[in-house]
């Protein structure tokens, strides 16, 4: 199709969502073993053992432990950005839009 543009995208996925490597089997997300400080970016990946949902690539992150903070879990993102770093920064932008949404709703809410 002419003009046709592809549309980015990072996605929240649940840590018992599988995913196959290409030449392995399905595997959940939470037995990749990710720990506090680590990042990884799989780039070709299956999603889904029951019903195939397509190719894309996941990111791993757990945020190291900041000024005595420590989340309660790791990030598993499924994105079609070429990095982990980009895909992010993608997200970290959307959680922090969703948040002055909220924010702003409760002010809304107050004033009627």
């Amino acid at each position: 199709m002419a003009g046709a543009r592809e549309v980015a995208f990072v996605c929240r996925l649940k840590q018992d969502t599988y995913i196959q490597l290409p030449g392995q089997n399905y595997q959940s997300l939470k037995s990749l073993a990710l720990k506090p400080g680590m990042k990884w970016y799989l780039p070709t990946i299956k999603l889904t053992k029951v019903k195939e949902f397509g190719q894309g690539a996941v990111v791993g992150y757990w945020r190291r432990k900041y000024r005595g903070k420590q989340e309660k879990e790791a990030w598993y993102l499924l994105t079609n950005l070429p990095s982990a770093s980009a895909a992010l920064t993608a997200y970290k932008r959307r959680s922090g839009l969703e948040a002055m949404f909220r924010d702003c709703k409760r002010l809304f809410v107050k004033r009627k």
